[in-house]
């Protein structure tokens, strides 16, 4: 019995797949006698290995890899998101959070929100639990963060969990005291870079005069975590339209940094990215190019010795190869709500932290919520607003592949009451990234030694593609 779907990759190439996520690229030749029932014996025994082609013998391996390929669905929350404030002192022209002015401290959370929020966090069932300090600008709240971190350990003296701590910053507050205690404290921290200065300074404007500055102490900070603590600060990557003629001068950037990666993704479609699409945003084939160009360029970085290596597109080979199951940003149903929720300095509950800038995305808030009851309320409404819900999703070989992003998908759907608009942003640029990504496995000898250094050098496993 046949178990596949089947999408056209180029006009000599047809990608078959199964829904537990293995796959085969086929010539078309050999697809129209798959159809015809001519198939050669060799390819009956590699397809009924694959179960592509189902048998009473392989059904129950097939189920087996299914669930655990999908299991991310049952895991309990594990990452707990605080928005400390919303003063910053940025005015980023994609900003998440729609930050105010930085002397506006009716959005601070105060110590009575955040302990709440971590008696709530503790009753998940995960034994990790990942706690994240974001904003508008975190620091601006620092006394918050240092209470709520000694409460978190304090607490958890008890229960035992695995604690980890992340915050995000512009770093423009940063000083030296308050990096000591970040440090010992076993943060990681996460900043921005957007690519060189005149890049980073245009997405990522001041408030106050000095706009221009920021891209200096970002620089600053993350070479001074390096030398005084051996300490990085991990940047994060945001692509505007204004970064698509700058492929090369963004990862040099990176590569200038001693950086070994860069996360080049789409940017989320909600707060000033929302309000502003028509001047920062771009298409799906326009985002795809950048990428293309950028992988172009990174194997050539490659090819002269140096490991470089950008984290989305492994991740989303790691996927295609069966051996990632963590990043819950590139699945389908993404992390929103299963293993992510942020709160606000209200205990308003979120799905996600990109949902923060969306008022009517809230679904329920710390003071009258338990984390049981949220859980029991919306695991079955989470689960059905972010699976295929269209014959052409599911007919899709790239279906097992793809992935969404609830908070962008949902503020498409406000824009455009056409349901069946909501996923087309990320449903094309999967189309585009995954059909480049299959011939390119397939026949493209450059990429398939590019793919195969990556996972050597960072010792994943073999590379079977």
């Amino acid at each position: 019995m046949i178990n596949f779907l089947s999408t056209e990759l180029n006009d000599e190439l047809i990608l078959i797949s199964s829904l537990h996520g293995r796959w085969k690229v086929l010539e078309k030749k050999e697809f129209e006698k798959i159809k015809k029932n001519e198939i050669n014996s060799s390819l009956i025994k590699e397809l009924t290995e694959k179960g592509l082609i189902l048998t009473e013998k392989n059904k129950i391996r097939i189920l087996n890899e299914f669930s655990s390929k999908n299991d991310f669905i049952l895991n309990h929350t594990s990452s707990f998101i605080f928005g400390t404030t919303n003063r910053c002192s940025h005015n980023c022209i994609y900003c998440c959070s729609m930050s105010t002015n930085e002397k506006n401290d009716e959005t601070d959370m105060d110590f009575k929100v955040a302990k709440k929020i971590i008696d709530f966090s503790f009753n998940s069932p995960s034994r990790k639990i990942i706690f994240e300090f974001q904003g508008g600008e975190p620091l601006l709240n620092f006394k918050l963060i240092k209470e709520a971190s000694k409460y978190i350990k304090n607490k958890n003296k008890k229960l035992g969990k695995k604690i980890i701590f992340n915050i995000a910053t512009n770093l423009e507050y940063m000083d030296e005291d308050k990096l000591d205690f970040l440090v010992n404290n076993k943060f990681n921290i996460g900043t921005s870079l957007d690519g060189p200065e005149f890049i980073h300074n245009k997405n990522r404007k001041l408030n106050s005069n000095n706009w221009n500055k920021n891209y200096e102490k970002v620089r600053y900070w993350m070479s001074f975590a390096k030398k005084k603590y051996n300490y990085e600060i991990n940047p994060t990557l945001v692509i505007t339209s204004k970064s698509l003629n700058h492929h090369k001068d963004i990862i040099d950037e990176y590569v200038k940094n001693e950086f070994s990666s860069i996360h080049i993704k789409p940017m989320i479609y909600c707060g000033r990215a929302y309000e502003n699409w028509e001047e920062v945003g771009y298409t799906p084939k326009e985002f795809f190019n950048f990428w293309k160009k950028s992988i172009d360029y990174i194997y050539k970085i490659n090819k002269k010795g140096k490991l470089f290596f950008d984290t989305r597109t492994l991740i989303i080979i790691l996927k295609i190869l069966g051996k990632e199951k963590k990043f819950m940003c590139l699945k389908k149903p993404c992390g929103a709500f299963f293993t992510q929720l942020s709160f606000d300095n209200k205990g308003n509950i979120y799905p996600c932290d990109s949902a923060r800038s969306e008022t009517s995305l809230i679904i329920g808030n710390v003071f009258k919520d338990s984390y049981k009851n949220l859980r029991e309320k919306y695991f079955k409404v989470f689960l059905k607003d972010l699976l295929p819900n269209n014959i052409e999703c599911q007919n899709c070989a790239f279906l097992p592949f793809c992935h969404s992003c609830y908070t962008s998908n949902k503020m498409m759907l406000k824009k455009n009451s056409d349901s069946n608009e909501k996923n087309n942003f990320y449903c094309e640029l999967n189309k585009l990234t995954l059909k480049y990504i299959f011939s390119n496995l397939h026949s493209n000898r450059e990429f398939r030694w590019l793919i195969s250094s990556w996972i050597k050098k960072l010792k994943i496993g073999n590379f079977n593609g």
